[in-house]
């Protein structure tokens, strides 16, 4: 292997390492492990997954000259995250249903929310990740020939535009027009925060990385970067907090350029692991099915203990994905459990 093409793998299992610590910190969310004011910093994982993914898929797409490899790529993309939603959603029906029985009890309106909810967000808890992925592929290919710097005005408006409705609804409500906009957005699709709105920005950016190789480097200028975001974001969350402007806690401004910078440095690390493969395997499978496992423990949390351990049900999540992922890993090798192998 020549120095550049062990570079790119040492650079792969930098990305496989940080998939598997953005995938527990996405565990930590969803089993309110760290409210307060740790919790902004793990709403960083969601946007760099996306832009992980999206700088992965781009720097394959443009090694290639051929339009029609630049297509397979593509295809292969949107085939393996189609599989993937698949599978899961078949496994996790019973916890779908329990989750969101309303939908199945309000007849044709029922019907519309979760034909909506399966194309454009999420049926069972997060799968909005998986489909947003396949949406924000296809706009940004289908974009391909616009200048960028258009595109960055476009996808800036995009993001505004889903930081009101998460983090500063209480104050864009104040204006009928934008509620209007917003039931008449939802009403085809839906939340742009949990669905291919915000994912095909975090995807643009990953793109944005990828067909721009002059945004290597500059280390010193992306640590300052990360410095001068995270204080921003501080600062952010306590005033949302303060004057009670969230609807939801998905989007806040200084996500993005904080997002950008932590890349930004990802990307310049350049390590060699072993189990990397692996790392990358329990990332992909917790991702799915941590959240339908965490609606589980709250139920019963609810219901039956009448007390919520955080901490507790973090641990027994996390350790259930590491199992599964091992048995899945084992199980697929035999004949009649290959269809295993599209959990990951």
């Amino acid at each position: 292997m020549n120095e550049k093409g062990e570079r790119l793998m040492k650079q792969k299992d930098a990305f496989d390492l940080t998939k598997y610590c953005l995938a527990i910190l996405v565990v930590a969310i969803h089993t309110e492990l760290a409210p307060g004011v740790l919790y902004p910093w793990l709403r960083l994982a969601v946007p760099l997954f996306f832009i992980l993914s999206s700088y992965i898929l781009f720097a394959k797409i443009n090694g290639v000259s051929d339009d029609y490899q630049k297509k397979v790529h593509i295809k292969r993309f949107v085939k393996r995250n189609l599989q993937l939603y698949a599978f899961w959603f078949v496994i996790l029906l019973p916890i779908t249903v329990l989750v969101h029985k309303e939908w199945f009890a309000a007849g044709w309106t029922g019907v519309r929310i979760t034909v909506t909810q399966l194309l454009f967000s999420s049926t069972f808890v997060a799968s909005w990740y998986i489909i947003g992925s396949v949406w924000a592929v296809f706009i940004l290919y289908a974009l391909r020939k616009v200048d960028w710097r258009i595109l960055m005005v476009f996808f800036l408006m995009i993001y505004v535009f889903c930081c009101f409705r998460s983090g500063y609804y209480t104050i864009s409500s104040k204006s009928r027009m934008v509620i209007k906009l917003y039931q008449h957005y939802e009403c085809v699709f839906t939340c742009p925060v949990l669905s291919f709105p915000i994912a095909s920005f975090w995807m643009f950016l990953g793109k944005l990385f990828a067909d721009h190789e002059s945004l290597k480097g500059h280390t010193k200028l992306w640590l300052i970067g990360i410095l001068l975001s995270s204080i921003g974001l501080f600062l952010e969350w306590k005033v949302m907090v303060s004057y009670g402007a969230r609807v939801s806690s998905d989007l806040f401004f200084f996500l993005a350029p904080l997002s950008v910078c932590i890349f930004a440095m990802i990307k310049e690390i350049n390590i060699s692991l072993k189990y990397a493969k692996l790392l990358r395997t329990i990332s992909v499978i917790m991702f799915p099915l941590h959240a339908s496992l965490a609606r589980v423990f709250s139920y019963v949390a609810s219901t039956r203990i009448k007390k919520n351990y955080p901490l507790i049900n973090f641990l027994i999540i996390i350790i259930i994905c590491h199992i599964t992922t091992i048995l899945i890993l084992k199980l697929e090798k035999r004949k009649h459990f290959s269809i295993l192998k599209y959990s990951h």
